[in-house]
């Protein structure tokens, strides 16, 4: 079975390969991957390596050409926020792992922060009046200053109640939904 460390020696080619002809090599590469970093999704040092240039120059091009960026990196980005900041996107989002007011420190006046409502705790499993709860704490915590926008931190599951997306709806100021 390939851990990772073969495909170094086989190629760069090999998982690409391995992918459409043995699936579960690839599987258990990211498997091993993903309990070994923490179940987080990337690194401080493999961001600044593999993701860090290329997407700098993206964020950059895409505004030179007059348009706004927006980014998402799923998993706790705390350590990568300053790098975050250093690109400079118009608008980072970011999931209920990271601690807002951290991200407000990091971030705030320089970077538009979106999230971070857990898209699977209390706004699939809760009530309404829960994920008013969850959602108002968000707001709190970001208090008065421009530069937030409330909603869920990820994509999430089409499990969720109608009635709790119409209450995180509400809450952010429509004033009724015909869903």
């Amino acid at each position: 079975m390939i851990t990772g460390g073969e495909w170094y020696f086989n190629g760069a080619n090999q998982p690409f390969a391995d992918a459409k002809t043995s699936p579960e090599k690839i599987c258990a590469v990211f498997e091993k991957a993903y309990r070994s970093i923490g179940h987080d999704m990337i690194s401080p040092t493999t961001f600044e390596q593999f993701v860090e240039p290329d997407l700098g120059d993206l964020i950059n091009k895409t505004k030179a050409a007059g348009k706004y960026t927006m980014m998402h990196i799923c998993g706790n980005t705390t350590p990568i926020l300053p790098k975050i900041k250093a690109m400079a996107p118009h608008a980072f989002s970011l999931e209920a792992k990271v601690d807002l007011e951290v991200a407000k420190e990091v971030l705030g006046g320089q970077v538009c922060v979106a999230g971070n409502v857990s898209p699977t705790e209390a706004f699939l499993n809760g009530s309404p009046d829960e994920v008013i709860a969850v959602a108002r704490n968000c707001l709190e915590i970001w208090g008065d200053d421009p530069g937030y926008i409330l909603t869920v931190g990820c994509d999430f599951p089409r499990e969720v109640p109608l009635d709790n997306i119409k209450a995180l709806m509400l809450l952010k100021g429509y004033d009724s939904l015909n869903l």
